[in-house]
């Protein structure tokens, strides 16, 4: 920032120097106006308007860059909602699938119980003498 407000001085000097050394009257004809001043005005008169064109137009800018930096801020904002909604989904459905893989789990240990119980009374008929 103040690297450009150096440059600034430097080149508003220069301008100053150049207007100084140039003060002959001149002639200006704009429109039906018609007026003799010197030329160090008119030449400070030019840089002064090309530098207030020069802000105007940058103030627009400026301008459309902060409403385009509100809204992609309220678009983060509702995307980091999301995101959280989305974490908590998926931390439910992980806890509901432990909780499921616990139940296959219990089930399948009654399940083996079963065959278990099923194999014991069935091994001792099988092996009874055929008379």
């Amino acid at each position: 920032m103040q690297i450009n407000f150096i440059l600034l001085l430097i080149v508003s000097i220069l301008i100053s120097i150049f207007a100084i050394q140039n003060g002959d009257t001149v002639s200006i004809d704009l429109f039906f106006f018609k007026q003799e001043m010197s030329q160090a005005l008119v030449i400070l008169a030019s840089v002064g308007l090309g530098a207030l064109t020069a802000v105007i137009l940058s103030a627009f800018g400026k301008i459309k860059r902060f409403r385009t930096i509100k809204s992609l801020n309220k678009k983060i904002k509702l995307l980091e909602s999301e995101a959280t909604t989305q974490t908590v989904k998926l931390e439910q459905l992980l806890a509901e699938k432990e909780g499921l893989a616990k139940d296959v789990e219990e089930l399948l240990k009654e399940n083996q119980e079963l065959l278990s119980v099923k194999e014991e009374n069935s091994t001792p008929e099988s092996q009874e003498p055929i008379a």
